[in-house]
């Protein structure tokens, strides 16, 4: 196989994997709670639209890529606990990615959509659509408490089921929910929060400076900043991440959410294990809705 052919399909499968419209508020200096109360049988879309710029190396050959990546879900709250806690089922509707490649000069394009299978184009997508598709109604638990920590989750176990560790990764909730303080917060107050995960080939430290940025009736701006450092199984990478969430004062979950990545990887090739460098811009958008 054309060495650019077989790292374009690679970098296709990797980047789904590393897979977050403010509006005006009035302002508030009074100290607020934020927490996460969502009724059982409470259901919401989501909705991530992101765009990536990707550059890296493959045996000496230069690959950019551009591509734009969709991703539709649907969430139900499974379970409201007596202690706060509340599990979220959350099932997988639509995914799509165009992606423009320039490896060596040599242009490549490839289309896949769960929604509209008639739009699929290029020799990648032989091989990226039939797994996507493997996901489209599948769904997983996690459970969050009253904070919006992630205390357990399925997903790794619906990745080894249906072999997709390449496309699952970006559909965690823990994208969509921020993680309270255990306090009440003021505008301009600013609060931490770490997590670490070391499964399912993984071993990933994210640190999150969480700023209330400004609180309207119904809604919050909350400003975010994180660092993100660890391996995953294709390699290893050290990536920033900032943006803003608009959270529901009533339920603690995200209508919106604006986010802007930077990150760079070292990246192992298929068959030789050699560490390629590459660097990965990304933008996204998360748009959640009441489900009707």
């Amino acid at each position: 196989m054309n060495p650019s052919m077989k790292f374009t399909r690679t970098l296709a499968a990797l980047v789904l994997s590393l897979a977050f419209v403010v509006p005006s508020f009035a302002q508030s200096s009074t100290p607020i709670t934020l927490e996460m109360h969502m009724p059982k049988g409470a259901a919401y879309t989501i909705l991530t639209d992101m765009t990536q710029k990707i550059n890296g190396t493959s045996s000496g050959i230069d690959v950019k890529i551009d591509q734009h990546m969709v991703f539709g879900m649907s969430m139900k709250v499974k379970e409201a606990k007596k202690d706060g806690n509340q599990v979220l089922t959350t099932k997988y509707d639509r995914l799509a990615i165009t992606q423009n490649v320039d490896a060596g000069g040599q242009q490549i394009e490839t289309i896949v959509d769960t929604k509209d299978p008639s739009k699929n184009k290029g020799d990648a997508a032989e091989e990226i659509a039939p797994r996507l598709t493997k996901l489209i109604g599948v769904s997983y638990n996690s459970e969050y408490d009253k904070y919006g920590a992630q205390v357990s989750t399925d997903l790794d176990s619906v990745i080894a089921k249906y072999q997709v560790s390449d496309f699952a990764g970006n559909s965690e909730n823990n994208q969509y929910a921020v993680v309270f303080p255990d306090h009440p917060v003021s505008i301009g107050d600013s609060w931490h929060a770490k997590t670490v995960k070391n499964e399912g080939g993984q071993d990933l430290t994210t640190d999150v400076t969480y700023t209330l940025k400004s609180v309207g009736t119904t809604t919050a701006e909350i400003g975010f900043e994180s660092h993100i450092v660890g391996l995953i199984a294709e390699g290893s990478l050290d990536a920033t991440m900032n943006g803003s969430y608009t959270v529901s004062l009533k339920t603690g979950w995200t209508s919106n959410a604006t986010m802007q990545m930077e990150m760079n990887m070292k990246v192992k090739e298929q068959g030789t294990g050699t560490e390629s460098p590459m660097k990965i811009t990304s933008n996204f958008t998360i748009t959640s809705e009441p489900k009707k």
